[in-house]
């Protein structure tokens, strides 16, 4: 552990408040820049300044310094204690577009999420212990060798997977291991919540509304029931829950001999009898068009293949079909968050929803599997190998091509790429500043729960990545070979453009499961603040 513990960063009005907790007995002083001009606060009897100092001084309570700043560019921490110094930065160059994106977002009047939200047993694999099993990929879990195969499977790749589990083993579950959280789990209540945590009114279908899936729905959220919207507080009836098994591991940490190499999480879905698409929506969609800014869709992928009473597969995809063709042919924007599918013909019938849809977010593991399902069987295999930034900017954009969609946008450790076509419904930067915010939202989710707006500015004190950085640079350069130029991350390649941001990623992350879906809400929903502002 050094010397400063950790940064904060929170707004109070007009100003912010930055802090740093170091180990006791420590002296700190801050060097603050502001445009040209560059300060430094210090704690009264603290360590001398090397800079002509301002009057005001650093507040200490205990071990943890705050200094209260007006519109800062940049603060560094510098702490010194027996001899030793450390130096921590937090640097503000995006707080500007932090700040515009806030208020862009507040155009967003209601959106419309379906349908998928669970209840997830979070269990962190650090506090796992098992027997020794081969590292193998199930088709499906059924018992606890194929669980254990399954996770360290993921753990040994870092890969992000999500596998269906049959009744006997959601019971092993429950008897063996205790979850260490239950929380709000499925992308459509995961990004519910965190859109409603900004002020983002999120109206939710799910066709499950047991008392304790509805209780993890935050206040505001409205859910459409066949008797219309109701305040999730007053919707709950006695449907079975849908628990997901969230087992979620860091880089380094060990199970039966297995390593993880990267921060990741691998799922054991249930998939309930009652989980499905109903068809009352078809006719609601011509009245929800006129109500909502836009629409997000995901969770077909816990669509079973067939159902005790008959129903299969098929069937509910001509329901989603139908249902999506109406908010298409209503021309309102529409966003697909894809997830883990390795069942190929499941993973096929998603894909074909890609032709109603404005944009599509998902991960590299996942356009590996995409680009796989569309024949694209070299580029899959190669990028499994080595996720280089080239190789994920020509997946993106052949999937991009595959799909019929209007952009796709990718969330990988290093940085974000999107690619669209010109006829997009905002700008490139507008785009690129939608992306820049959700590096902030997800770095802050990574960190603690986001409950408010004034959490997600904790998020800037998390730095970008070495690593997306140098991504940036090789991209650049592998499109100026081509003839084509990259500015501040923008490029446009004849009809189509690609938009690339670093990422940020927190040293100490609270849960993995979930982040795409911030990065992909939080760009979507600042993309048609934009929408709607520029009409």
């Amino acid at each position: 552990m050094g010397l400063i513990i950790s940064t904060e960063l929170k707004k109070a009005g007009d100003y912010f408040v930055a802090e740093a907790t170091t180990v006791k007995g420590a002296n700190v002083i801050a060097v603050v820049k502001r445009g040209e001009e560059e300060f430094v606060y210090f704690e009264e009897g603290g360590a001398k300044a090397p800079y002509k100092s301002k009057d005001i001084k650093i507040t200490r309570i205990d071990n943890k310094f705050s200094l209260i700043l007006d519109k800062p560019d940049r603060v560094e921490f510098l702490a010194e204690y027996k001899g030793k110094k450390e130096s921590k930065v937090i640097d503000l160059e995006d707080r500007q577009t932090i700040e515009e994106v806030l208020d862009v977002m507040e155009n967003v009047k209601n959106v419309f999420l379906m349908f998928n939200s669970n209840i997830d047993a979070i269990k962190h694999v650090g506090g796992l212990r098992c027997s020794k099993y081969e590292d193998r990929l199930p088709k499906k879990l059924e018992n606890e060798k194929d669980l254990f195969a399954g996770l360290m499977y993921s753990m040994k790749r870092g890969e992000p997977l999500e596998l269906a589990m049959n009744e006997k083993m959601e019971a092993w579950l429950m008897k063996n291991i205790k979850p260490d959280k239950m929380r709000m789990g499925g992308q459509a209540g995961i990004m519910s919540n965190f859109l409603s945590s900004l002020g983002v009114r999120s109206n939710v279908y799910t066709p499950l509304l047991s008392k304790e899936q509805c209780s993890m729905f935050k206040e505001g959220i409205f859910l459409l029931t066949k008797s219309g919207f109701k305040p999730a507080s007053k919707a709950a009836r006695k449907d079975p829950k849908k628990i997901n098994w969230i087992f979620e591991y860091n880089k380094g940490d060990k199970l039966a001999g297995i390593e993880a190499i990267e921060n990741n999480r691998f799922i054991a879905a249930s998939r309930p009898e009652k989980f499905r698409l109903e068809e009352f929506i078809i006719d609601e969609i011509p009245d929800l068009a006129g109500k909502m800014d836009c629409f997000i869709v995901s969770g077909f992928q816990g669509i079973k293949e067939k159902y005790n009473d008959g129903v299969t597969r098929k069937k509910q995809f001509a329901i989603a079909q139908k249902i999506l063709e109406k908010i298409w042919k209503c021309d309102e924007p529409m966003h697909l968050e894809l997830t883990s599918i390795k069942d190929e013909s499941l993973r096929a019938l998603v894909l074909g929803l890609g032709k109603y849809m404005d944009s599509i977010g998902l991960d590299e593991a996942e356009l590996a599997d995409a680009l796989e399902s569309f024949g694209e069987k070299k580029l899959a295999k190669d990028l499994r190998k080595n996720y280089d930034v080239i190789k994920l900017y020509e997946g993106t954009k052949r999937l991009l091509k595959k799909t019929k969609a209007k952009k796709i946008h990718l969330h990988n450790e290093g940085c974000f790429i999107a690619v669209c076509h010109k006829d997009y419904h905002v700008t490139p930067k507008e785009i690129k500043k939608s992306m820049v915010f959700a590096t902030v939202t997800a770095a802050a989710a990574a960190m603690d729960e986001v409950y408010s707006k004034n959490d997600i500015w904790r998020g800037l004190t998390v730095e970008k990545t070495e690593t997306g950085i140098e991504k940036e640079k090789v991209l650049k350069k592998y499109l100026k070979c081509k003839g084509i130029e990259m500015e501040d991350g923008i490029a446009v390649c004849g009809d189509e453009t690609v938009v690339f941001v670093p990422n940020r990623i927190a040293h100490r992350v609270r849960d993995v499961v979930g982040l795409g879906d911030v990065i992909s809400s939080s760009i979507f929903v600042a993309e048609n603040g934009y929408r709607i502002g520029d009409r």
